[in-house]
C-alpha cells in the first residue's frame, strides 16, 4: 500500500479539506479514536442525508483503493452508514463530470455498533480505465428521528 491520500484524516482541523452536506460537522471528542477530534454525521432529528466526502487524484498505476477508518455511535444501536467511492473522469463537480462508477464498499446497519470504536477495512473494485479522480464518501441516510451521531475518525485511503 502507498501513502494516505486523505488530507486532514483525523479531523484535527475540523472538516477542512472535506466537503459536507446535511447534518455533518467536526467535533472535539474526549474519547476520539486518534487525537482529540472526529467527524460527526447525523443528529437528534435528521431529515436529509449527512455526508462528508473528499476528492483525491488517482495515482498512476493504481488498480484499487483500500479504505480504513474508525467508527462509533453516540448512542447504542445506531448504524445506517454507507461508505462509497465514486470514480470520476474529471475533478469538476459543478457540473459533475462524468461519474464512471460508484462502489459501495462498506455498509453498517442499525444495531451493528456498540459504544466502542470499531476499525473497518474495505477495498474497491478495479479502478475504471480513463479515471483520474475518486471521491470517498461517508453517507448517513436522512429521515432519522430521535437518532444520534455516528463518529468517524482516522480515515486512510491508499492504493495497491
Amino acid at each position: 500500500m502507498s501513502v494516505n491520500l486523505i488530507r486532514n484524516h483525523s479531523f484535527e482541523n475540523g472538516l477542512v479539506d472535506w466537503n459536507t452536506s446535511g447534518l455533518a460537522f467536526g467535533a472535539t471528542f474526549t474519547f476520539a479514536f486518534e487525537q482529540t477530534s472526529v467527524a460527526s454525521l447525523g443528529g437528534i432529528i435528521q431529515l436529509d442525508d449527512a455526508v462528508i466526502s473528499q476528492l483525491v487524484e488517482i495515482p498512476e498505476g493504481a488498480t484499487h483503493f483500500h479504505v480504513v477508518y474508525a467508527v462509533r455511535p453516540s448512542l447504542v444501536n445506531l448504524g445506517d452508514l454507507q461508505v462509497q467511492v465514486e470514480f470520476r473522469g474529471s475533478a469538476n463537480l459543478d457540473p459533475p463530470l462524468p461519474l464512471r462508477r460508484r462502489d459501495i464498499i462498506d455498509v453498517i446497519q442499525e444495531d451493528a455498533l456498540d459504544l466502542n470504536w470499531q476499525t473497518r477495512y474495505a477495498v474497491t473494485g478495479e479502478i475504471p480505465p480513463d479515471t483520474e479522480w475518486a471521491r470517498l464518501r461517508f453517507v448517513r441516510p436522512g429521515t432519522i428521528v430521535e437518532g444520534g451521531s455516528i463518529y468517524i475518525d482516522a480515515v486512510y485511503m491508499t492504493t495497491d
